[in-house]
């Protein structure tokens, strides 16, 4: 099922790929990087809590289907590693890595020469494991909203908020025991208190 989502992903983008080109509409090749780090509590000067880091790489590809509309999708990598902390003794260490893909849909409210203000609407596929070997499937949407500034007509660097409002679906299949589901919904306004990289900053080559 994971091969078969990315070989269906490629196989899209490749074939609108194909049928664009013919008609000389732009498309945007992109790389999204996150870093986001949440530190442990002091209490009484020792550290209390969890301390986290959570690192996100997405690469994309859009095609221009009309002058503020673009199609295509994204694969992405998240990282997220901690430490448990109790009276400034280390008492856990952890981590959780997901990986998959999203078609994209985006939309430009405002686009000129020098500055686009857009929104990015996805939903995707996702599968990981962590450190007790639990394996997870997951399927998540997001609306992520963003402003990018264009140097000359080739380089553009952007940053948007990330997943702004969400839905996240997530079946957690532990070595043993027993398959939990876990759903998600919100609007989180607040980037101090995301639990994952609030901010992502966007590097676009337009062709």
């Amino acid at each position: 099922m994971k091969k078969l989502m990315i070989a269906f992903m490629a196989f899209l983008m490749l074939s609108a790929g194909a049928v664009l080109a013919q008609e000389k509409k732009e498309k945007i090749l992109s790389g999204n990087l996150s870093f986001f780090y949440e530190g442990a509590q002091y209490v009484d000067g020792e550290k209390n809590g969890t301390s986290s880091i959570t690192f996100e790489v997405g690469p994309s590809l859009l095609f221009q289907i009309k002058e503020k509309f673009y199609l295509g999708g994204e694969i992405s990598a998240n990282m997220y590693n901690y430490r448990e902390y109790e009276n400034g003794d280390k008492i856990e260490t952890g981590y959780k890595n997901m990986f998959g893909a999203a078609p994209i849909v985006r939309c430009y409210a405002y686009k000129n020469s020098l500055i686009g203000i857009f929104t990015d609407t996805k939903a995707g596929f996702y599968f990981g494991r962590d450190k007790a070997k639990t394996n997870y499937i997951a399927v998540a949407a997001d609306i992520t909203p963003g402003i990018e500034i264009y140097f000359g007509e080739r380089f553009s660097l952007g940053m948007s908020l990330n997943r702004l409002v969400y839905f996240d679906f997530e079946r957690a299949d532990p070595k043993e025991g027993d398959a939990t589901n876990q759903t998600n919904f919100g609007f989180l306004f607040n980037p101090l208190e995301m639990n994952y990289a609030p901010l992502l900053l966007t590097v676009s080559l337009h062709l």
